[in-house]
This record gives C-alpha cells, structure tokens and sequence, in this order.
C-alpha cells in the first residue's frame, strides 16, 4: 500500500484506488445478477415463465403470482404466514446475535492486550 503514508482508509479518493474498483465493481454487478434474476422472475406471468427462449426482464409485470401463493397455501393447509412469522424471527435473532457478537469482539480487540492481537491486525489489513 503506497497511497497516503499506508492508511488503511485513506479520507480523499487517491489515483492507487482505481485497480480496487476496476476489480471490486464488476463482480458486485455480477453476484447481484440472482437477486435481480429471482426478483424478476417472481412478477412474471406464466406464459412468459415458461416461454422459450427465456427472457431475463420481464415484458408485462403482475402481482397474480403473490395473489395465487396466498390463496393456494390458505386452501391447502400451508401455514404461510407463519412460515413468514418464523424466517423473519430467525433473521432478526442472527443479526442481533452477530451485534453483540461482533460489539465483543471489537471491544476485546481494541482495550484488551493478547498474544495474537497484532497477527490478528495484520491479517485483517491484507
């Protein structure tokens, strides 16, 4: 690291940053294709679902899929909303328990003094 007397983070932009986002930038782009590529298929209407060849953006939007989910699991005996209820606890529960997890561990990194602190901090800094 040659920018700016080897700050980890630096406060203005410098011309050495330029290769980390010509890198970092087009694989953001691409591991966020699925969450588009999944969040377009559930608006789609099922002729275009199943219309060869596939088409990645959607031509006529609609929110019957959502509305045939709610009837479909009502009628059926599929607790949905409860299958909603548990996965929204669950994703509550694991970022608060990564908080306080992570609230420690900083704490114990930055006042405690231990063998492997400074290995731990240039390993973190690669």
């Amino acid at each position: 690291m040659s920018y700016q007397l080897n700050k980890v983070n630096p406060r203005n932009f410098h011309k050495t940053q330029v290769k980390f986002y010509l890198i970092l930038i087009p694989i953001g782009l691409f591991m966020i294709l699925p969450v588009l590529y999944i969040l377009n298929h559930a608006f789609k209407p099922l002729d275009e679902l199943f219309m060869f060849p596939p088409r990645f953006i959607v031509q006529k939007p609609t929110m019957n899929n959502f509305e045939m989910l709610w009837q479909t699991a009502s009628t059926t005996g599929v607790p949905m909303s409860r299958y909603l209820f548990n996965s929204i606890i669950v994703s509550i529960l694991a970022v608060l328990g990564n908080i306080v997890f992570i609230a420690m561990a900083g704490f114990a990194l930055s006042k405690k003094k231990f063998r492997l602190k400074k290995t731990l901090f240039e390993i973190n800094q690669l």
